[in-house]
């Protein structure tokens, strides 16, 4: 199977959003956990993921309303595992709010590329 270069772009996005959520930090006081810049970016992350994903999945031929669901879950289960993983670095806590975040995202995404 021939590597694409929506699967390039994909791959590349995966890697970047895994070393950010990996990385190290500090703890950063949240004034208000629900509605912060913070969760702002956890749907642009697995938004970018969900949109790469579908993109790369209509590339190979499926169905529109295929690649959307697989994208959906892709950039859902991802979001998940990325609040898993933040248990386990240093400075960085897991949040079902980022969780959300990330869901919204990638709906967000989904909605963004019927428009």
């Amino acid at each position: 199977m021939k590597f694409l270069k929506t699967d390039k772009l994909l791959t590349v996005w995966i890697i970047l959003v895994l070393t950010g959520i990996a990385w190290p930090g500090q703890e950063l006081p949240d004034i208000n956990p629900i509605y912060s810049f913070d969760k702002i970016v956890h749907m642009i992350l697995f938004g970018v993921v969900t949109f790469l994903a579908n993109r790369a999945i209509t590339a190979r031929g499926a169905r529109q309303r295929t690649a959307d669901i697989i994208s959906l879950i892709t950039g859902a289960v991802y979001a998940g595992l990325a609040e898993i993983i933040q248990v386990f670095v240093p400075g960085r806590s897991c949040s079902i709010f980022d969780f959300y975040a990330g869901v919204s995202g990638a709906i967000i995404a989904i909605a963004v590329i019927h428009l």
